[in-house]
């Protein structure tokens, strides 16, 4: 049997994970029990992480695993997806689909939180676009957008 954090343990390491990466308070998880409406709400059994999305009191969409970087990435993608949204909307560039500027910001928040983290996020990223590709009429690459947006950024 795997050695399972307590709830405590993990609410300290994300919280530290979540603090490297300047991850707002408002989309960081509830822990132990769902308070906020539209989060995950985290926890930890003894043989098991569990973690649902929670909504007008009720939890939805579980999960649970005995592998803390599985779950560790389940609650970052919430966390980066959400971060990456953000970094869109300020970016107000609408030339190129807004899921290159998300998912480059989710890798790069995730290459801070660890290079396992960074590898489940890509492998996550490539499985979609493989079923979904980017609808614009650049290169349906990850490659691409990092030297398109290094360009915006210099002009």
């Amino acid at each position: 049997m795997k050695n399972i954090k307590t709830t405590n343990e993990l609410k300290s390491i994300i919280e530290e994970y979540a603090d490297q990466i300047n991850a707002p308070k408002d989309i960081r998880p509830d822990y132990g029990v769902g308070k906020r409406d539209s989060v995950y709400v985290v926890r930890s059994t003894d043989t098991h992480y569990y973690c649902a999305i929670y909504e007008r009191g009720s939890e939805w969409h579980p999960f649970q695993t005995q592998d803390l970087t599985e779950f560790l990435f389940k609650i970052f993608w919430s966390i980066t997806f959400s971060m990456g949204s953000d970094f869109w909307e300020k970016t107000k560039d609408r030339a190129v689909s807004d899921r290159r500027y998300i998912f480059y910001k989710q890798l790069e928040l995730m290459k801070v939180l660890g290079q396992d983290l960074y590898d489940l996020c890509k492998d996550d990223i490539l499985a979609t676009l493989e079923k979904h590709p980017f609808r614009d009429e650049y290169p349906n690459t990850l490659e691409f957008f990092e030297e398109y947006y290094q360009k915006q950024k210099q002009d």
